[in-house]
């Protein structure tokens, strides 16, 4: 039984990697000194946070946040903002982080 739930585990985090990969290397991209227009950060990750609480809700929301950081971890320039943390509040059960000073992090201390 066990062997079981960790095996449909498995499977639906694959199913989420699959499904938010693209969209978690273009928000890293963003985040990371990425160029565009002004509101386009803010508007793919919402698009985003709705997507993932969609999905699975805050299950799927921490697993996507966790491939974000991992993408801007390794970005090279080095110099990325976590705004996903924050822009998600309010989205399903999302809340932000009390203190904004550990929400807008720094890749460089991940």
């Amino acid at each position: 039984m066990l062997a079981s739930l960790e095996q449909s585990e498995k499977i639906l985090r694959g199913q989420w990697e699959a499904a938010f990969r693209d969209i978690a290397a273009e928000l890293a991209g963003l985040y990371c000194g990425g160029k565009g227009e002004p509101g386009l950060a803010r508007q793919r990750t919402a698009e985003a946070g709705a997507k993932a609480w969609r999905t699975g809700k805050i299950a799927c929301m921490r697993f996507v946040h966790q491939m974000i950081r991992e993408e801007m971890s390794r970005h090279p320039s080095g110099h990325c903002v976590d705004y996903a943390a924050v822009w998600w509040d309010g989205i399903g059960s999302w809340r932000r982080p009390e203190e904004l000073a550990t929400s807008l992090l720094i890749c460089q201390s991940l």
